[in-house]
């Protein structure tokens, strides 16, 4: 490995394919894209672990062909993963920190890590319950004062206003142990393709000012609306990549394969594409008979189920305005 460049390894587990990304990082700070590789997902269902093994040769098989890219064996780099799991929560709690009976004391930096450590481990014993990411929401000492940062302020008793993104299920254990074996270390961050999809593309100042991050999966698609710069509800919706594919397939009378290369190759979601009377080739069900599909014809497919999608999409962030008037749809104006 090159002195003064640092690697970075991200890996994305989908339930379809796996992706991944090498990128160094050099003491000027510049980056440069050194690999980049995707292989089928074996093993995995709608983000539910069904074969371990399976699972893990392909995480193999993605790693040696980046490495393969590299011209190296082994690299030494930080990893960072995000996956797919069961459903997802968000939900706030208020930890209270007595300080000191008799008079103030300083809240010192230790004080917040010690807290965050035992909150944490107290989380992890609740059952099935896999906490993802954490934030704080507020500060609040001796019941009065709001702060953001209560380091080096003085008070009795400190609590702390925090929002949790949670799943259910047990995949996580089950991708933690995966990669510990296959990295031989556990020092990786590991977070879930929602939240880490979604902070790569937004800013502060929309996750401020209110926006809704939408996630196009293969078997669903997920949502998040952020507020204040902290997520405020999430939602999947069971629709994806996937069903796009099966009507191109049901209506032109192909295959999946099939059906997947025309979404790639020719397809736009839009009832009015560009070259819309270009003719497309393709294989019937027997692989054998040659058929042609205008890229109009096409598009419409495609157009169909994703107006389906974003209307689903658009009646969830409906409801949650109802169930929260707090947040109105004007309050929530932006996404992806």
């Amino acid at each position: 490995m090159a002195r003064g460049k640092d690697y970075t390894v991200s890996l994305d587990v989908g339930t379809n394919t796996l992706k991944g990304v090498v990128v160094s990082r050099e003491q000027t700070g510049q980056m440069t894209l050194e690999a980049y590789g995707s292989v089928k997902t074996v093993g995995l269902d709608k983000g539910e672990v069904k074969d371990a093994v399976a699972l893990k040769q392909s995480i193999q098989k993605l790693i040696e062909d980046l490495t393969g890219q590299m011209g190296k064996k082994d690299v030494e780099a930080d990893f960072r993963i995000s996956f797919t799991d069961g459903d997802y929560s968000v939900f706030s709690e208020n930890i209270e920190e007595v300080l000191s009976e008799d008079k103030q004391v300083m809240v010192k930096e230790q004080t917040i890590i010690s807290i965050m450590s035992r909150l944490k481990a107290e989380k992890m014993k609740t059952g099935n319950t896999n906490i993802h990411r954490s934030y704080i929401r507020k500060y609040i000492l001796d019941d009065d004062k709001v702060v953001f940062n209560p380091v080096e302020m003085y008070a009795k008793k400190l609590n702390v206003e925090m929002v949790f993104v949670s799943s259910e299920g047990k995949s996580v254990e089950i991708f933690r142990r995966l990669f510990e074996e296959l990295f031989g270390r556990g020092d990786f961050f590991i977070s879930p393709a929602l939240i880490s999809a979604s902070e790569a593309v937004l800013t502060d100042t929309e996750k401020q000012h209110g926006v809704v991050s939408v996630v196009l999966g293969h078997s669903f698609s997920e949502i998040v609306i952020y507020r204040e710069n902290l997520p405020v509800y999430i939602s999947r919706i069971p629709l994806g990549i996937r069903h796009i594919v099966l009507d191109v397939a049901r209506v032109l009378g192909t295959s999946v394969d099939e059906a997947e290369r025309l979404l790639v190759n020719y397809g736009h979601c839009s009832m009015f594409p560009p070259d819309s009377e270009d003719v497309v080739e393709y294989f019937g069900l027997d692989e054998r008979t040659r058929k042609n599909v205008s890229v109009r014809r096409l598009s419409t497919v495609i157009y169909a189920r994703v107006k389906e999608l974003l209307n689903k999409i658009r009646k969830e962030i409906q409801l949650f305005v109802i169930n929260n008037p707090e947040y109105s749809e004007e309050r929530i104006p932006g996404g992806v």
